[in-house]
């Protein structure tokens, strides 16, 4: 025990004395390798959920189910290989990617916040691609994005990182606190409902319009003073929120899937500390 506790001090340490550069290529890195592992999985896998999706653009049911396991497969593919090799070219085909695939969800009648919900899905690969620079020449595109070749972040850079790190974690608090708040998104009951809290009423309001009502307001909060401690706190309410997926009776791949959600908060952080602690890299 002794010997695992030195191990965690020394990971930590070591953490700590990395560049900011490193933190957050391998924080970007990772919410993108999470997301398409676990995205890239339910294909693989036929989510029934999906095929709606599909009639977006006249595909057909059975067409559709032949379909998953291909995308599934290029998703899991793509996750793979941007732990292996992170390529630009590959950000930026997951960022359309996965803008297109949230935007199915309204265009196939669902509410738009499940297209906001999902911010974390495209707005990580967009930020690591920004992150890496977004190069003149055609084989950039196909040079690999290793920690150790980050140029140092400049004050443009890290502008642009920071608004988009700020919208995607505004949009995906807004976007689930929407669907709870208005919409009392019966999956969402159910996910407290796993924990024991059922039908619990609070001023009138169900815990699911509470709960929904609270991310809107930290939605607000950080569109108007993103402190890093707040950050932190969104990052930790994510990953123990959407844990409630593996409560309810769901696979631990939804939860690995919305690693986009856990990590924009937190990449988000280091710059606001970065800010405050008036280094170089510090948002202007």
């Amino acid at each position: 025990m002794e010997q695992a506790n030195a191990c965690g001090v020394l990971a930590v340490r070591r953490w700590r004395a990395l560049p900011l550069e490193h933190k957050l290529h391998w924080l970007l890195r990772l919410g993108v390798v999470g997301c398409f592992l676990g995205h890239g999985a339910y294909g693989v896998l036929t989510k029934e959920a999906w095929v709606p999706y599909f009639g977006v653009v006249g595909i057909a049911r059975a067409w559709a189910y032949w379909l998953m396991p291909w995308i599934g497969a290029m998703d899991v593919s793509l996750g793979l290989m941007m732990a292996v090799i992170p390529l630009r070219i590959v950000l930026l085909h997951l960022t359309v990617w996965s803008l297109w695939t949230a935007a199915l969800r309204p265009l196939s009648g669902d509410v738009v916040w499940e297209c906001f919900e999902r911010a974390g899905n495209y707005g990580v690969p967009l930020a690591f691609l920004v992150f890496a620079s977004v190069p003149c020449r055609l084989r950039g595109w196909f040079a690999p994005v290793w920690p150790s070749d980050m140029l140092p972040l400049t004050v443009d850079r890290a502008r642009a990182m920071h608004k988009i790190l700020r919208v995607t974690t505004c949009l995906l608090l807004f976007g689930h606190g929407a669907l709870g708040a208005l919409h009392s998104k019966p999956a969402l009951t159910a996910h407290y409902a796993s924990i024991g809290l059922y039908d619990l009423a609070v001023g009138g309001l169900t815990l699911t319009q509470v709960v929904g009502g609270c991310e809107l307001v930290l939605a607000v909060a950080v569109l108007v003073a993103p402190l890093p401690r707040l950050l932190l706190g969104i990052c930790l309410w994510k990953m123990g929120t959407e844990a409630l997926f593996m409560t309810s009776g769901a696979l631990p791949l939804e939860w690995i899937e919305r690693a986009g959600s856990y990590v924009v908060p937190l990449a988000l952080s280091y710059l606001m500390v970065t800010k405050r602690e008036g280094g170089r890299s510090c948002v202007r």
